[in-house]
This record gives C-alpha cells, sequence and structure tokens, in this order.
C-alpha cells in the first residue's frame, strides 16, 4: 500500500504542476516567438518539452526516496520538493503568462538554490536519484541562461 501511495503521490504532483504550466502557456507562443532570442536559444516546444521532461524526473526521484525512509521522515524532503515544483509553476506563469522575463529570472534565483538543496536532500536518501536530478538541474540552469539573455536582448 505504502509504494502504491508513494506512486499516486509522486505522479500527482508532477502532473499538476504540468496542467498548470500548460494553462499558463496559452497564448503566449505568438508572444514568445516574437522576442528577441539568443542563438542558442531554444524553440517553444522544446522549453515545454524540456520542463515535462523535468517534472516525470523530479516525480520519479520522489517515487525512488519513497521506499528509503518512514513517511513521517520525510517531511523535509517532500516540502523541498514541494517548493521547487510550486517555484517552477511560478517560472512559467511569470514568464509565459505575464510575460516578464525580468521577473521571470529574478525568481530563477529562488529555484536554482531549491533545486540544488532539493537535489543533495533526495541525494542522502537514495544515491540513485542523482540520475534523475542532474539533468533537471542542468535543464534549470540552461533555461536561466537562456531567460538572462532574453531579458539583455530585449
Amino acid at each position: 500500500m505504502k509504494k502504491l501511495l508513494g506512486l499516486l503521490f509522486s505522479a500527482f504532483f508532477p502532473f499538476f504542476a504540468g496542467l498548470l504550466s500548460i494553462y499558463f502557456l496559452f497564448d503566449s507562443y505568438s508572444w514568445y516567438s516574437s522576442i528577441n532570442q539568443p542563438l542558442f536559444g531554444v524553440s517553444f516546444s522544446s522549453i515545454v518539452s524540456g520542463w515535462f521532461l523535468s517534472y516525470f524526473f523530479t516525480g520519479l526521484s520522489l517515487y525512488c526516496i519513497w521506499d528509503k525512509k518512514p513517511l513521517n521522515q520525510l517531511w523535509l524532503e517532500v516540502s523541498v520538493y514541494l517548493a521547487q515544483l510550486l517555484l517552477s509553476v511560478i517560472w512559467f506563469m511569470s514568464f509565459f503568462k505575464f510575460q516578464n522575463p525580468s521577473i521571470s529570472f529574478i525568481e530563477m534565483f529562488f529555484l536554482l538554490p531549491l533545486v540544488s538543496f532539493f537535489s543533495l536532500r533526495f541525494y542522502k536518501v537514495n544515491k540513485k536519484t542523482a540520475y534523475f536530478l542532474v539533468p533537471y538541474l542542468l535543464w534549470i540552469s540552461f533555461v536561466a541562461i537562456i531567460n538572462f539573455s532574453i531579458v539583455i536582448l530585449n
């Protein structure tokens, strides 16, 4: 039962974050296509795909730690996990819905350290999670660089 609950919990939150992110994407394709972007920038669909893969990997990492400790000892890991997931949704909202790359870049100063902390906490519980979280941390860093470049170019 604990494994099933862990699987449901681990799948629900990234899925919900993905749905919220999709909501914030409505009507932003033309805006994103019209702004100045760096030469190494990525397409709208690549940004969306990268985030959704990131959400999947974070959910998988949460599931990997679920079985390693009693649930009441995972409150910090789960809280940090949910906080970083919320911040990633806020990034989507500020960048795409409000079309404000400056605010979304400032938000990255909170998201990147939180993702780093979340990755370290998960690593301490289950070292396998590092394999799922390194691409996520790299993706967030890459998005921050693109975000900064867009701020400078616009």
